[in-house]
């Protein structure tokens, strides 16, 4: 098996002489400067229809956990090809205080997972402006609490890919984050809140997630869940016109928030209790802190930090692996799972911190280059040792987050079970090259 190193100098190789390729074939920087695109039905232009778009392209290496299935066949390691994400929305105003928001798309198109590509909705919501401190709305929608990135954005953000601890049950008991269900959203001088109640997707256990003393995803619909964040915005004030956070502003605006959220979702677990079925409900609580600052010469720093306590029965733990390349797995004493799978939420604590720093590459700040780092540090009950999980990278903006090329590498710990304990064995790593486009506002 070839060395790690070697698999690096490859994966960079193949990876830029893509990236070289792919802007080549896409790169029309007058196109990617466009703002979004205005339809009218007057000429006060009062009603306005913006069209906005987006896709991020992934070339991907992994080392796969063990006992992973990619058709059927076992698999060490892969190469893969995928469209990441792709979105189509269209959103405006009814009147100067109704605004709706209708989004198509899909994620993970890849063809080791054969998942579908077809579009579906994603997005459907009304929002109702009430007055400068509210606005209420409804529908299918992400607008959801507990913490800055419960609904992080997923073309602003500052590594490769979103990251989940704010996000436990993403694709479980909602679509992609969206969920149906009612928020209430506002501002008051520095305070910025929200408030959601949803009623959380069915998920049917079809005996994947089979009883035991470990608490697992039951077999009941849950009811309906609650969740809140508000922050406290101490210099400049970001916009709450949609519920996805940035997770940077490429060093252009001066921000420190400070934010608490909770969340709570009844019966969305269970296990044996000597012997008896016990059920759990969901209850999570969380605090951050996001911090960006310009710098002299067009430079800037980017930081976040959380804390978040998740309490979802006793010693459960979920696996999580973005666009998993794997499609099926075999019995074995590693409890990862398939693929690219790693613990990200369970019942215990997570420390979470990001950290990002950002230059011009010429004179003219045309492009830029910005260097970042996240950590997730956490004590689930279920495992014997602390999980950490790493990710660094660089992103290379040709026109801000219109066109961007990130290389990205990921670290994860693989468990493994011995009598009583489940220990850290090993790790696996993981680098992607993304190509993202943007299009409209």
């Amino acid at each position: 098996m070839k060395t790690l190193l070697t698999h690096i100098a490859i994966t960079v190789y193949t990876i830029i002489a893509g990236a070289v390729a792919l802007v080549a074939v896409l790169w029309a920087p007058a196109a990617f400067g466009q703002e979004a695109v205005m339809l009218t039905k007057d000429s006060a232009k009062e009603k306005l229809v913006n069209v906005s778009g987006s896709m991020q392209f992934w070339l991907r290496y992994t080392e796969l956990n063990p006992g992973s299935l990619v058709h059927q066949e076992a698999r060490s390691e892969i190469w893969d090809m995928s469209i990441r994400r792709y979105r189509l929305k269209f959103s405006g105003k009814v009147t100067e205080q109704i605004r709706y928001t209708i989004e198509f798309g899909n994620n993970d198109v890849n063809y080791y997972a054969s998942n579908n590509s077809m579009p579906h909705l994603l997005d459907a919501y009304i929002d109702y402006h009430i007055n400068e401190h509210l606005a209420v709305g409804a529908g299918k929608q992400a607008w959801a609490g507990l913490a800055r990135y419960a609904a992080p954005s997923t073309t602003q953000a500052l590594a490769y890919d979103i990251d989940f601890v704010a996000a436990p049950f993403v694709n479980i008991y909602d679509d992609v984050l969206r969920r149906m269900g009612v928020y209430a959203r506002g501002t008051w001088g520095g305070l910025d809140y929200r408030l959601s109640l949803a009623k959380p997707s069915y998920y049917s256990n079809t005996g994947q997630q089979t009883i035991g003393e470990n608490a697992s995803l039951s077999d009941r619909q849950p009811g309906y869940q609650f969740s809140s964040y508000v922050k406290y915005q101490f210099l400049e004030h970001e916009a709450q016109l949609i519920p996805y956070a940035p997770g940077t502003y490429l060093g252009k605006k001066h921000i420190l928030n400070l934010g608490v959220g909770t969340l709570q979702q009844p019966n969305t677990s269970w296990s044996l209790n000597n012997g008896d079925t016990t059920y759990y409900g969901a209850r999570s609580v969380a605090a951050d802190l996001f911090y960006e600052k310009p710098l002299a010469n067009n430079r800037g720093v980017n930081a976040y930090l959380a804390y978040i306590n998740h309490q979802f029965g006793p010693r459960f733990v979920r696996y999580m692996g973005a666009n998993n390349p794997a499609n099926g797995g075999m019995a074995t004493d590693w409890v990862n799972g398939r693929g690219n799978n790693t613990p990200v939420v369970g019942t215990g604590h997570i420390w979470y911190l990001q950290l990002g720093y950002i230059r011009p590459v010429d004179q003219e700040n045309k492009h830029q280059i910005q260097a970042y780092s996240s950590f997730e540090y956490a004590r689930f009950e279920a495992l014997s040792d602390p999980v950490l999980l790493c990710n660094a990278g660089l992103s290379y903006f040709l026109n801000g987050q219109r066109s961007k090329i990130t290389l990205g590498y990921q670290s994860r710990p693989l468990f493994k079970k011995s009598e009583h304990l489940v220990t850290e064995e090993e790790r696996k790593n993981m680098l992607v090259m993304q190509y993202q486009i943007l299009f409209g506002s």
